[in-house]
C-alpha cells in the first residue's frame, strides 16, 4: 500500500510547471503596454515624416525642380489628375496625417 501512495505522490510532482525564465522577464499590465504604445507612437511619427518628405518631393516634381526623373513623375501626375496634381501631394499628406 505504501508503494502505491508513494507512486501517486511522485506522479503528482511531475505535473508542476517549472519556472525556467529569468525573474521579471514577462511584464504585464501598464508597464508592458506603455512601452508598446511608445514604440507605436514613434513608428507613427516616423511614417508621417516619411510621407511628408514624399509629398514635398512630389510637389517639387510638379514645379519642375527635380530634373528629368522629376519631370517624368510630374507628367504622370498631370496625366492622371490634371491641374489637381498641384494639390494631390497636400491631400496625400493630410489623408495620412488624419
Amino acid at each position: 500500500m505504501k508503494r502505491q501512495v508513494k507512486g501517486l505522490a511522485a506522479r503528482k510532482g511531475t505535473g508542476r510547471k517549472q519556472n525556467t525564465g529569468k525573474r521579471g522577464e514577462k511584464r504585464s499590465g501598464a508597464a508592458g503596454n506603455g512601452k508598446k504604445a511608445a514604440k507605436s507612437g514613434l513608428h507613427d511619427e516616423i511614417a508621417l515624416i516619411m510621407v511628408l518628405a514624399a509629398a514635398v518631393l512630389l510637389f517639387l516634381c510638379n514645379l519642375g525642380l527635380t530634373g528629368p526623373v522629376g519631370n517624368w513623375i510630374s507628367s504622370v501626375l498631370f496625366g492622371i489628375f490634371g491641374l489637381l496634381a498641384y494639390v494631390v501631394p497636400v491631400f496625400i499628406f493630410l489623408a495620412v496625417a488624419f
